[in-house]
């Protein structure tokens, strides 16, 4: 149960969304007798403040929506790539694009690292964090690394140069997320 208690009126609600459409509904019938003059002066500031940071807040909830959306299809295309067979890696990729294999491999852990921070609910501001989500994500590189050689079905060869790409592209893309403006 979520209860939302703003400006003297209370809402309850057992879902999150339905608790935030409720509360606008209410907003908009007070903004109906700030029309009309019914309301003090501190109501309507009150309440003219609550729908500003209502619209803010949706606004912040689609962005977050659509970068974990962007994080999970990243995050599947790397798990499905990484444990594709290794025949059929030769019968798809020409030798000219495995060439290129650091590379891909820099640039979906970059991927992934940046989309999993920018869809958080607030960005980080400092180092540490960054630096965790790149260690996150290294780790799994060294562990798809790993499975691609202990799987049978996959047999692909585990080797320490996709690690360090693994690794350098999950730093590179926690470090070029941009920290989050403050308003």
């Amino acid at each position: 149960m979520v209860k939302i208690t703003h400006g003297g009126i209370e809402s309850e609600t057992t879902r999150r969304d339905g608790a935030l459409e409720r509360l606008e509904s209410e907003a908009i019938a007070v903004m109906k007798r700030l029309r009309k003059g019914r309301c003090g002066q501190r109501q309507r500031g009150r309440w003219r403040n609550a729908l500003r940071q209502r619209g803010r807040w949706r606004n912040a909830l689609r962005r977050r929506g659509t970068w974990q959306g962007a994080f999970g299809a990243a995050l599947a295309f790397t798990l499905f790539f990484s444990l594709y067979p290794h025949e059929a890696v030769d019968a798809t990729f020409s030798e000219e694009v495995q060439a290129f294999d650091w590379l891909f491999h820099a640039l979906c852990y970059a991927t992934l690292s940046a989309t999993w921070l920018l869809g958080r609910a607030k960005r980080p501001q400092g180092l540490p964090p960054r630096l965790d989500a790149a260690l996150a994500f290294a780790s799994l590189g060294c562990a798809l690394e790993l499975a691609q050689a202990l799987l049978p079905f996959v047999a692909r060869s585990c080797t320490l140069s996709d690690a360090s790409s693994n690794a350098i592209g999950s730093l590179l893309g926690s470090l070029l997320v941009p920290p989050e403006r403050q308003k």
